[in-house]
């Protein structure tokens, strides 16, 4: 095959896997299950696209996400005889929005308990029952600050403080506990967190109105102290974080 019609024979695979992908964004996640073999057969889609697609049809049904769509996990592991393997590739499977305060958005990546075990450990995102570890565990996770026109926004259309407590109480437990009630941006957490700005700009305050502004490539490590993150910014901030349970000596 000469190197114009193997091209032309590539673009035609993509163009084909391109249009099936869209097709499963129009499936609903009940029904997803029921076609993916017809799907993979048609489609011509490998195992690790199905579980994509897959993915991807459950985590569109939430409403008013932006970053929630696009954010990609890759998991590797090992298989039977001990050979490294991609075990998924897609949306990650617990992934938050909220009504009450729109722009504000987490995504949860891996979890563990206690000391992590290899070969093995299952994802334990939609299990776990506090995004907040224990000693020994970790919480990895993305989250998307609103900008302050978002925030503008919100407060226009009648943000409602109590109702926006409520269902992040609902939402995100065990943090969640962790906010102050006077001033609910404000918390505490037993963890070593190390965050990464991904994009955007965001002050982080601390105790006596204490606060550094921080950008894009900014990297912070926080060890169990109280704080708040501020998003005056005119654009969204992310900043990806991964908790470490620790020992609170003192308490």
């Amino acid at each position: 095959m000469g190197r114009t019609s193997a091209l032309n024979a590539l673009i035609r695979v993509n163009r084909r896997h391109e249009v099936c992908g869209n097709l499963w964004r129009t499936i609903p996640p009940q029904l997803a299950t029921g076609v993916a073999a017809s799907a993979r057969h048609k489609c011509g889609l490998d195992s690790l696209q199905s579980i994509r697609t897959l993915q991807t049809a459950r985590v569109l049904s939430n409403k008013g996400t932006t970053m929630l769509t696009k954010t990609r996990r890759v998991v590797t592991g090992h298989d039977e005889q001990r050979k490294s393997v991609f075990v998924s590739d897609g949306i990650p499977a617990r992934c938050v929005a909220f009504e009450t305060l729109p722009g504000l958005e987490f995504v949860e990546l891996w979890a563990t308990e206690d000391v992590p075990k290899i070969p093995g450990g299952s994802d334990l995102t939609t299990a776990m029952s506090s995004f907040i570890p224990k000693a020994g565990g970790t919480r990895f996770r993305i989250v998307r600050f609103p900008s302050a026109p978002e925030m503008s926004g919100n407060i226009a259309n009648g943000f409602d403080p109590d109702a926006f407590r409520r269902e992040y109480d609902s939402k995100i437990p065990g943090l969640a506990d962790a906010h102050e009630a006077g001033d609910h941006s404000m918390h505490a957490t037993s963890t070593i967190d190390y965050g990464i700005v991904l994009s955007g700009e965001i002050d982080l305050e601390l105790d006596d109105g204490a606060e550094v502004h921080l950008a894009a490539g900014d990297c912070i490590v926080q060890k169990g102290t109280r704080h708040a993150w501020r998003s005056r910014s005119p654009e969204p901030c992310v900043v990806a974080f991964i908790m470490v349970g620790a020992l609170d000596e003192s308490k």
